[in-house]
Protein backbone atom coordinates (compact mmCIF):
# COMPACT_ATOMS: atom_id res chain seq x y z
CA UNK A 1 0.00 0.00 0.00
CA UNK A 2 1.18 3.50 -0.79
CA UNK A 3 2.54 5.71 2.01
CA UNK A 4 0.21 8.43 0.78
CA UNK A 5 -3.02 6.46 0.80
CA UNK A 6 -5.99 8.81 0.16
CA UNK A 7 -8.83 8.85 2.72
CA UNK A 8 -11.16 5.95 1.96
CA UNK A 9 -14.29 8.02 2.70
CA UNK A 10 -13.74 10.09 -0.45
CA UNK A 11 -11.34 7.92 -2.46
CA UNK A 12 -13.54 4.82 -2.66
CA UNK A 13 -16.80 6.48 -3.80
CA UNK A 14 -14.97 8.67 -6.33
CA UNK A 15 -13.15 5.73 -7.93
CA UNK A 16 -16.38 3.70 -7.77
CA UNK A 17 -18.26 6.39 -9.71
CA UNK A 18 -15.40 6.79 -12.18
CA UNK A 19 -15.31 3.07 -12.94
CA UNK A 20 -19.07 2.60 -13.09
CA UNK A 21 -20.25 5.37 -15.40
CA UNK A 22 -19.45 2.96 -18.23
CA UNK A 23 -21.41 0.21 -16.51
CA UNK A 24 -24.43 2.45 -15.99
CA UNK A 25 -24.24 3.52 -19.64
CA UNK A 26 -24.29 -0.18 -20.53
CA UNK A 27 -27.15 -1.27 -18.29
CA UNK A 28 -29.65 1.53 -17.90
CA UNK A 29 -30.94 1.44 -21.47
CA UNK A 30 -31.28 -2.36 -21.69
CA UNK A 31 -35.03 -2.32 -20.84
CA UNK A 32 -35.48 0.11 -23.76
CA UNK A 33 -34.17 -2.28 -26.45
CA UNK A 34 -37.59 -3.38 -27.75
CA UNK A 35 -38.90 0.21 -27.68
CA UNK A 36 -35.85 1.55 -29.56
CA UNK A 37 -36.41 -1.17 -32.17
CA UNK A 38 -39.95 0.12 -32.73
CA UNK A 39 -39.30 3.85 -32.33
CA UNK A 40 -36.37 3.99 -34.76
CA UNK A 41 -37.82 1.39 -37.17
CA UNK A 42 -34.67 -0.72 -37.02
CA UNK A 43 -33.95 -4.47 -36.91
CA UNK A 44 -33.35 -6.06 -33.50
CA UNK A 45 -29.77 -6.92 -34.44
CA UNK A 46 -28.95 -3.21 -34.96
CA UNK A 47 -30.21 -2.34 -31.50
CA UNK A 48 -28.02 -5.11 -30.09
CA UNK A 49 -25.15 -3.83 -32.22
CA UNK A 50 -25.36 -0.49 -30.41
CA UNK A 51 -24.19 -2.35 -27.30
CA UNK A 52 -21.52 -4.37 -29.12
CA UNK A 53 -19.95 -1.31 -30.76
CA UNK A 54 -20.14 0.67 -27.54
CA UNK A 55 -18.17 -2.08 -25.80
CA UNK A 56 -15.68 -2.20 -28.67
CA UNK A 57 -15.07 1.56 -28.44
CA UNK A 58 -14.87 1.30 -24.66
CA UNK A 59 -12.22 -1.41 -25.06
CA UNK A 60 -9.98 0.12 -27.73
CA UNK A 61 -10.02 3.65 -26.30
CA UNK A 62 -8.31 2.38 -23.15
CA UNK A 63 -5.15 1.66 -25.12
CA UNK A 64 -4.96 5.42 -25.73
CA UNK A 65 -5.76 6.58 -22.20
CA UNK A 66 -3.32 4.28 -20.41
CA UNK A 67 -0.08 5.70 -21.85
CA UNK A 68 -1.41 9.26 -21.58
CA UNK A 69 -2.13 8.75 -17.89
CA UNK A 70 1.38 7.40 -17.30
CA UNK A 71 2.80 10.56 -18.87
CA UNK A 72 0.39 13.28 -17.73
CA UNK A 73 -1.38 11.77 -14.73
CA UNK A 74 -4.59 9.83 -14.05
CA UNK A 75 -6.77 12.76 -12.94
CA UNK A 76 -6.50 14.99 -16.02
CA UNK A 77 -7.01 12.13 -18.46
CA UNK A 78 -10.03 10.83 -16.55
CA UNK A 79 -11.65 14.25 -16.81
CA UNK A 80 -10.83 14.44 -20.53
CA UNK A 81 -12.48 11.10 -21.21
CA UNK A 82 -15.65 11.96 -19.34
CA UNK A 83 -15.95 15.23 -21.26
CA UNK A 84 -15.75 13.33 -24.57
CA UNK A 85 -18.49 10.96 -23.40
CA UNK A 86 -20.83 13.88 -22.67
CA UNK A 87 -20.97 14.72 -26.40
CA UNK A 88 -21.81 11.12 -27.27
CA UNK A 89 -24.54 10.97 -24.65
CA UNK A 90 -26.20 14.15 -25.98
CA UNK A 91 -26.11 12.67 -29.51
CA UNK A 92 -27.79 9.47 -28.28
CA UNK A 93 -30.45 11.44 -26.48
CA UNK A 94 -31.30 13.47 -29.60
CA UNK A 95 -30.98 10.69 -32.22
CA UNK A 96 -33.72 10.40 -34.81
CA UNK A 97 -32.40 7.23 -36.46
CA UNK A 98 -30.26 4.23 -35.57
CA UNK A 99 -27.13 5.54 -37.32
CA UNK A 100 -26.80 8.52 -34.99
CA UNK A 101 -27.67 6.44 -31.93
CA UNK A 102 -24.86 4.02 -32.76
CA UNK A 103 -22.49 6.93 -33.48
CA UNK A 104 -23.37 8.44 -30.11
CA UNK A 105 -22.77 5.12 -28.39
CA UNK A 106 -19.35 4.85 -30.02
CA UNK A 107 -18.44 8.34 -28.77
CA UNK A 108 -19.70 7.39 -25.33
CA UNK A 109 -17.50 4.32 -25.34
CA UNK A 110 -14.47 6.28 -26.54
CA UNK A 111 -14.85 8.69 -23.64
CA UNK A 112 -15.84 6.32 -20.85
CA UNK A 113 -12.90 4.05 -21.60
CA UNK A 114 -10.88 6.51 -19.51
CA UNK A 115 -12.87 5.71 -16.39
CA UNK A 116 -12.65 1.96 -16.83
CA UNK A 117 -8.91 1.87 -17.54
CA UNK A 118 -7.76 4.56 -15.14
CA UNK A 119 -9.87 3.37 -12.23
CA UNK A 120 -7.85 0.15 -12.18
CA UNK A 121 -4.56 2.01 -12.59
CA UNK A 122 -5.50 4.35 -9.73
CA UNK A 123 -6.23 1.38 -7.47
CA UNK A 124 -2.87 -0.21 -8.38
CA UNK A 125 -1.14 3.11 -7.64
CA UNK A 126 -2.44 2.92 -4.09
CA UNK A 127 -2.72 -0.81 -3.29
CA UNK A 128 -0.89 -4.06 -4.07
CA UNK A 129 -1.12 -7.81 -3.42
CA UNK A 130 -4.01 -9.14 -1.35
CA UNK A 131 -4.91 -5.59 -0.31
CA UNK A 132 -5.51 -4.87 -3.99
CA UNK A 133 -7.67 -7.98 -4.30
CA UNK A 134 -9.68 -6.98 -1.21
CA UNK A 135 -10.17 -3.45 -2.52
CA UNK A 136 -11.17 -5.00 -5.85
CA UNK A 137 -13.73 -7.07 -3.97
CA UNK A 138 -15.12 -3.91 -2.38
CA UNK A 139 -15.34 -2.37 -5.83
CA UNK A 140 -17.18 -5.47 -7.07
CA UNK A 141 -19.77 -4.99 -4.32
CA UNK A 142 -20.21 -1.33 -5.27
CA UNK A 143 -20.39 -2.23 -8.94
CA UNK A 144 -23.03 -4.85 -8.23
CA UNK A 145 -25.20 -2.18 -6.63
CA UNK A 146 -24.95 -0.01 -9.74
CA UNK A 147 -25.67 -3.04 -11.93
CA UNK A 148 -28.77 -3.83 -9.91
CA UNK A 149 -30.08 -0.28 -9.75
CA UNK A 150 -29.40 0.87 -13.32
CA UNK A 151 -31.68 -1.56 -15.22
CA UNK A 152 -34.40 -1.25 -12.56
CA UNK A 153 -34.36 2.53 -12.90
CA UNK A 154 -34.16 2.16 -16.67
CA UNK A 155 -37.25 -0.04 -16.66
CA UNK A 156 -39.32 2.55 -14.80
CA UNK A 157 -38.00 5.38 -16.94
CA UNK A 158 -38.82 3.44 -20.11
CA UNK A 159 -42.32 2.68 -18.87
CA UNK A 160 -43.19 6.22 -17.78
CA UNK A 161 -41.00 8.58 -19.81
CA UNK A 162 -39.37 6.72 -22.72
CA UNK A 163 -35.90 5.64 -23.73
CA UNK A 164 -34.41 9.11 -24.33
CA UNK A 165 -34.66 9.99 -20.63
CA UNK A 166 -32.38 7.05 -19.84
CA UNK A 167 -29.64 8.82 -21.79
CA UNK A 168 -30.41 12.02 -19.87
CA UNK A 169 -29.72 10.10 -16.65
CA UNK A 170 -26.39 8.89 -18.08
CA UNK A 171 -25.58 12.54 -18.84
CA UNK A 172 -26.33 13.58 -15.26
CA UNK A 173 -24.30 10.71 -13.79
CA UNK A 174 -21.33 11.60 -16.00
CA UNK A 175 -21.46 15.20 -14.79
CA UNK A 176 -21.43 13.91 -11.21
CA UNK A 177 -18.28 11.96 -12.13
CA UNK A 178 -16.58 15.07 -13.50
CA UNK A 179 -17.39 17.02 -10.32
CA UNK A 180 -16.24 14.16 -8.05
CA UNK A 181 -12.87 13.93 -9.80
CA UNK A 182 -12.41 17.67 -9.56
CA UNK A 183 -12.94 17.85 -5.80
CA UNK A 184 -12.10 14.42 -4.33
CA UNK A 185 -9.64 12.52 -6.53
CA UNK A 186 -5.95 13.28 -5.90
CA UNK A 187 -3.31 12.50 -8.49
CA UNK A 188 -2.12 8.98 -7.62
CA UNK A 189 0.56 8.56 -10.27
CA UNK A 190 3.71 9.69 -8.45
CA UNK A 191 6.11 8.46 -11.13
CA UNK A 192 5.19 10.23 -14.36
CA UNK A 193 6.90 8.81 -17.43
CA UNK A 194 7.63 11.53 -20.04
CA UNK A 195 8.41 8.84 -22.64
CA UNK A 196 5.13 6.95 -22.12
CA UNK A 197 3.46 8.28 -25.28
CA UNK A 198 6.37 7.64 -27.64
CA UNK A 199 5.27 5.08 -30.25
CA UNK A 200 8.29 2.88 -29.60
CA UNK A 201 7.68 2.89 -25.85
CA UNK A 202 3.96 2.16 -26.31
CA UNK A 203 4.67 -0.76 -28.63
CA UNK A 204 7.40 -2.22 -26.44
CA UNK A 205 5.36 -1.91 -23.26
CA UNK A 206 2.22 -3.46 -24.69
CA UNK A 207 4.27 -6.28 -26.25
CA UNK A 208 5.91 -6.85 -22.87
CA UNK A 209 2.49 -7.25 -21.27
CA UNK A 210 1.13 -9.43 -24.07
CA UNK A 211 4.13 -11.75 -23.81
CA UNK A 212 3.58 -12.23 -20.07
CA UNK A 213 1.67 -15.48 -19.39
CA UNK A 214 0.72 -14.05 -16.00
CA UNK A 215 -0.85 -10.91 -17.41
CA UNK A 216 -2.49 -12.46 -20.44
CA UNK A 217 -3.80 -15.51 -18.56
CA UNK A 218 -5.49 -13.52 -15.81
CA UNK A 219 -6.71 -10.87 -18.25
CA UNK A 220 -8.40 -13.51 -20.39
CA UNK A 221 -10.12 -14.93 -17.29
CA UNK A 222 -11.63 -11.51 -16.64
CA UNK A 223 -12.47 -11.14 -20.32
CA UNK A 224 -14.39 -14.40 -20.27
CA UNK A 225 -16.36 -13.40 -17.18
CA UNK A 226 -17.34 -10.09 -18.73
CA UNK A 227 -18.18 -11.87 -21.98
CA UNK A 228 -20.80 -13.92 -20.12
CA UNK A 229 -22.38 -10.76 -18.70
CA UNK A 230 -22.34 -9.07 -22.10
CA UNK A 231 -23.99 -12.06 -23.75
CA UNK A 232 -26.71 -11.98 -21.11
CA UNK A 233 -27.18 -8.21 -21.44
CA UNK A 234 -27.51 -8.48 -25.21
CA UNK A 235 -29.99 -11.35 -25.33
CA UNK A 236 -32.03 -10.84 -22.15
CA UNK A 237 -34.10 -7.74 -23.11
CA UNK A 238 -35.67 -9.58 -26.03
CA UNK A 239 -35.65 -13.00 -24.33
CA UNK A 240 -37.58 -11.74 -21.32
CA UNK A 241 -39.74 -9.01 -22.86
CA UNK A 242 -40.47 -10.27 -26.39
CA UNK A 243 -40.49 -14.04 -25.83
CA UNK A 244 -41.45 -14.53 -22.16
CA UNK A 245 -43.60 -11.39 -22.04
CA UNK A 246 -42.29 -9.33 -19.13
CA UNK A 247 -42.80 -5.57 -19.02
CA UNK A 248 -39.81 -3.17 -19.02
CA UNK A 249 -40.33 -2.61 -15.28
CA UNK A 250 -40.43 -6.33 -14.54
CA UNK A 251 -37.34 -6.89 -16.66
CA UNK A 252 -35.49 -4.08 -14.93
CA UNK A 253 -36.05 -5.64 -11.51
CA UNK A 254 -34.37 -8.86 -12.65
CA UNK A 255 -31.10 -6.97 -12.36
CA UNK A 256 -31.42 -7.45 -8.60
CA UNK A 257 -30.52 -11.10 -9.15
CA UNK A 258 -27.34 -10.37 -11.10
CA UNK A 259 -26.50 -7.51 -8.77
CA UNK A 260 -27.02 -9.70 -5.69
CA UNK A 261 -24.80 -12.39 -7.19
CA UNK A 262 -21.99 -9.92 -7.85
CA UNK A 263 -22.41 -8.37 -4.41
CA UNK A 264 -22.38 -11.72 -2.59
CA UNK A 265 -19.42 -12.86 -4.68
CA UNK A 266 -17.51 -9.71 -3.78
CA UNK A 267 -18.25 -10.10 -0.06
CA UNK A 268 -17.33 -13.80 -0.03
CA UNK A 269 -14.18 -13.03 -1.99
CA UNK A 270 -13.07 -10.43 0.55
CA UNK A 271 -13.63 -12.90 3.41
CA UNK A 272 -12.31 -16.11 1.85
CA UNK A 273 -9.20 -14.58 0.28
CA UNK A 274 -7.77 -14.09 3.77
CA UNK A 275 -8.19 -17.82 4.47
CA UNK A 276 -7.36 -19.46 1.17
CA UNK A 277 -5.56 -16.90 -1.02
CA UNK A 278 -6.73 -15.32 -4.23
CA UNK A 279 -5.80 -18.17 -6.59
CA UNK A 280 -7.92 -20.84 -4.88
CA UNK A 281 -10.90 -18.49 -4.80
CA UNK A 282 -10.40 -17.75 -8.50
CA UNK A 283 -10.67 -21.48 -9.24
CA UNK A 284 -13.83 -21.69 -7.13
CA UNK A 285 -15.28 -18.79 -9.13
CA UNK A 286 -14.50 -20.50 -12.45
CA UNK A 287 -16.08 -23.76 -11.25
CA UNK A 288 -19.21 -21.85 -10.21
CA UNK A 289 -19.43 -20.25 -13.66
CA UNK A 290 -19.19 -23.67 -15.34
CA UNK A 291 -21.92 -25.03 -13.05
CA UNK A 292 -24.20 -22.10 -13.92
CA UNK A 293 -23.94 -22.84 -17.63
CA UNK A 294 -24.49 -26.57 -17.14
CA UNK A 295 -27.58 -25.87 -14.99
CA UNK A 296 -29.02 -23.46 -17.58
CA UNK A 297 -28.36 -25.92 -20.40
CA UNK A 298 -29.95 -28.82 -18.53
CA UNK A 299 -33.10 -26.82 -17.81
CA UNK A 300 -33.23 -25.58 -21.40
CA UNK A 301 -32.87 -29.04 -22.91
CA UNK A 302 -35.64 -30.22 -20.58
CA UNK A 303 -37.98 -27.75 -22.30
CA UNK A 304 -38.28 -25.20 -19.50
CA UNK A 305 -38.39 -21.53 -20.52
CA UNK A 306 -39.39 -19.02 -17.88
CA UNK A 307 -37.85 -16.35 -15.73
CA UNK A 308 -36.70 -18.70 -12.97
CA UNK A 309 -34.80 -21.19 -15.15
CA UNK A 310 -32.73 -18.33 -16.60
CA UNK A 311 -32.21 -16.19 -13.52
CA UNK A 312 -31.29 -19.01 -11.13
CA UNK A 313 -28.25 -20.01 -13.22
CA UNK A 314 -27.39 -16.33 -13.80
CA UNK A 315 -27.33 -15.84 -10.04
CA UNK A 316 -24.67 -18.55 -9.80
CA UNK A 317 -22.82 -17.08 -12.79
CA UNK A 318 -22.56 -13.62 -11.26
CA UNK A 319 -21.47 -15.12 -7.92
CA UNK A 320 -18.58 -16.89 -9.64
CA UNK A 321 -17.96 -14.00 -12.00
CA UNK A 322 -17.35 -11.60 -9.09
CA UNK A 323 -14.62 -13.93 -7.80
CA UNK A 324 -13.12 -14.12 -11.27
CA UNK A 325 -13.09 -10.33 -11.69
CA UNK A 326 -11.47 -9.50 -8.33
CA UNK A 327 -8.76 -12.15 -8.32
CA UNK A 328 -7.93 -11.98 -12.03
CA UNK A 329 -7.45 -8.24 -11.62
CA UNK A 330 -5.09 -8.62 -8.66
CA UNK A 331 -3.13 -11.42 -10.33
CA UNK A 332 -2.69 -9.56 -13.61
CA UNK A 333 -1.57 -6.27 -12.02
CA UNK A 334 0.67 -7.53 -9.23
CA UNK A 335 3.96 -7.64 -11.24
CA UNK A 336 3.34 -4.41 -13.16
CA UNK A 337 2.99 -1.59 -10.62
CA UNK A 338 5.49 0.63 -12.46
CA UNK A 339 3.44 0.53 -15.68
CA UNK A 340 0.00 0.46 -14.09
CA UNK A 341 -1.43 2.85 -16.69
CA UNK A 342 -0.43 0.59 -19.56
CA UNK A 343 -1.51 -2.50 -17.64
CA UNK A 344 -4.90 -0.99 -16.75
CA UNK A 345 -5.49 0.04 -20.35
CA UNK A 346 -4.60 -3.31 -21.88
CA UNK A 347 -6.38 -5.28 -19.16
CA UNK A 348 -9.56 -3.27 -19.65
CA UNK A 349 -9.26 -3.55 -23.41
CA UNK A 350 -8.94 -7.34 -23.28
CA UNK A 351 -11.81 -7.61 -20.82
CA UNK A 352 -14.16 -5.49 -22.90
CA UNK A 353 -13.13 -7.08 -26.20
CA UNK A 354 -14.40 -10.32 -24.68
CA UNK A 355 -17.67 -8.57 -23.93
CA UNK A 356 -17.92 -7.10 -27.41
CA UNK A 357 -17.18 -10.47 -29.03
CA UNK A 358 -19.76 -12.30 -26.92
CA UNK A 359 -22.33 -9.56 -27.51
CA UNK A 360 -21.76 -9.68 -31.27
CA UNK A 361 -21.94 -13.48 -31.26
CA UNK A 362 -25.27 -13.61 -29.43
CA UNK A 363 -26.64 -10.80 -31.64
CA UNK A 364 -26.06 -12.94 -34.75
CA UNK A 365 -28.25 -15.68 -33.28
CA UNK A 366 -31.99 -15.07 -33.39
CA UNK A 367 -32.40 -16.91 -30.12
CA UNK A 368 -35.77 -18.27 -29.04
CA UNK A 369 -34.57 -19.82 -25.77
CA UNK A 370 -31.72 -19.79 -23.28
CA UNK A 371 -29.63 -22.60 -24.80
CA UNK A 372 -27.21 -20.38 -26.82
CA UNK A 373 -26.49 -18.35 -23.66
CA UNK A 374 -25.97 -21.55 -21.65
CA UNK A 375 -23.43 -22.86 -24.15
CA UNK A 376 -21.49 -19.60 -23.91
CA UNK A 377 -21.39 -19.84 -20.10
CA UNK A 378 -20.14 -23.44 -20.22
CA UNK A 379 -17.40 -22.45 -22.67
CA UNK A 380 -16.37 -19.62 -20.34
CA UNK A 381 -15.94 -22.04 -17.45
CA UNK A 382 -13.81 -24.45 -19.50
CA UNK A 383 -11.59 -21.80 -21.08
CA UNK A 384 -11.26 -19.91 -17.79
CA UNK A 385 -9.79 -22.97 -16.08
CA UNK A 386 -7.03 -23.32 -18.65
CA UNK A 387 -6.22 -19.59 -18.69
CA UNK A 388 -5.85 -19.39 -14.90
CA UNK A 389 -3.71 -22.53 -15.00
CA UNK A 390 -1.40 -20.87 -17.53
CA UNK A 391 -1.04 -17.73 -15.42
CA UNK A 392 -0.66 -19.42 -12.04
CA UNK A 393 1.82 -22.05 -13.23
CA UNK A 394 4.07 -19.40 -14.71
CA UNK A 395 3.75 -17.20 -11.61
CA UNK A 396 4.75 -20.03 -9.29
CA UNK A 397 7.64 -21.04 -11.54
CA UNK A 398 9.02 -17.49 -11.56
CA UNK A 399 8.01 -16.68 -7.94
CA UNK A 400 5.93 -13.66 -9.01
CA UNK A 401 2.79 -14.80 -7.24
Amino acid sequence: MSNTTPPTATFFPTVLVLMNIGSVATDIYLPSFPSIEVALHTPRSWVQLSLSLYLLALALSQLFYGPLSDKIGRRKIAQLGLMVSLFGTVLCMCSLDMFFLILGRILQGMGLGAGTALGRAIMRDVYSGDALARFGGMMAVGTSIFMAIAPAVGGYVQHYMGWRINFLLILIFTIIGVISIQFWLPETNRELNPAATKPKVILQTYLHLLKSPIFIGYSLCSSLAFGGLAAYFTSSPFLFQTIIGLSPVQYGWLALVTGAGLCLGGVLNAILIKLFGRHRILVVGIATVFFSGALMLGLGLSGYLNTMVIMLPMGFFTLGGAMMFSNSFAGAFQPFGKIAGFAGALYGCIQLLGGSAASTLIATIHETNQIPLALILISIGICGYFFQLLAFSYAVKHKDQ
